[in-house]
């Protein structure tokens, strides 16, 4: 799915691939949101390290892995009106730069912007 074409952007929530290749097809920025208490979080952050597009990664603290979309629920609407509504003051504002809307949400890195 995340190789379709089409697609502007993709959000990965409470999981990963299991074999490590889910990064292989992303071929445009992804979200990554997972839970301190998540138990697919070691497949989430193995996706992370082995992802070459541009990437946000966010670990949100108390969270497990139902509650992942529920607490992340602000963080996917900015990023989806970001890269879907091109509100673009987002990119610093709430994702990249050191003071970001989101950087104190957890466990924060982002590469390859």
């Amino acid at each position: 799915m995340a190789g379709e074409p089409r697609l502007e952007t993709t959000v990965h929530v409470a999981g990963g691939s299991f074999g490590g290749d889910g990064p292989d097809s992303l071929r445009n920025p992804a979200l990554y949101i997972g839970g301190d208490e998540d138990f697919a979080t070691a497949n989430m952050e193995r996706d992370y390290t082995n992802t070459d597009v541009p990437v946000w990664f966010n670990v949100l603290d108390d969270t497990d892995h139902i509650y992942a979309t529920r607490n992340g629920r602000h963080l996917i609407t900015a990023w989806l009106r970001w890269h879907l509504a091109d509100e673009e003051f987002r990119r610093t504002e709430d994702f990249l730069s050191p003071d970001c809307t989101f950087c104190g949400l957890g466990e924060v890195r982002h590469k390859n912007w």
